[in-house]
């Protein structure tokens, strides 16, 4: 009985190994397709990454232009100096890693400085008297009047 029960057990766990190298094989061939899908995912996230990143420079670029014209219209910027304010500001937007104790980037800091700068005199208008003489302005009668 001894002999007919032990080829029994081996039978059950031959049954049993065969079963557990079957279930192996299925479990590597799934292993196999989440790798696949993970590879594929990993790809596109990458892909996307790459995708946002020009956008967002894009943006950022367009942004910071936009700023720099608004300086020129408002006067604070002379057109002469917009392509050097352009290359500083293109060099400093690159720079992630530094801030001002503010927290603000150097970008920011430097549009910063720029906006807080005064209107240039050589921008003015000389057809018109500025705007804080205007009240207090009175125009001359013409000496010709006088007479």
């Amino acid at each position: 009985m001894e002999l007919e029960e032990l080829q029994r057990k081996i039978g059950e766990l031959e049954a049993r190994l065969s079963a557990a190298l079957e279930e192996n094989a299925d479990l590597k061939k799934k292993v196999e397709e989440l790798e696949g899908k993970l590879e594929k995912t990993e790809d596109e996230a990458e892909k996307t990454e790459t995708e946002f990143a020009a956008y967002r420079d894009g943006r950022e670029k367009a942004e910071v232009k936009a700023r720099l014209d608004g300086l020129v219209q408002a006067g604070k910027l002379t057109p002469a100096e917009l392509p050097a304010a352009e290359k500083t500001a293109e060099s400093l937007r690159t720079v992630r890693s530094a801030q001002f104790n503010s927290g603000e980037t150097p970008l920011e800091g430097y549009l910063k400085s720029l906006e807080a700068r005064a209107g240039s005199p050589l921008l003015r208008s000389f057809g018109a008297p500025p705007a804080a003489e205007t009240a207090a302005y009175t125009p001359q009668k013409p000496l010709s009047a006088k007479l």
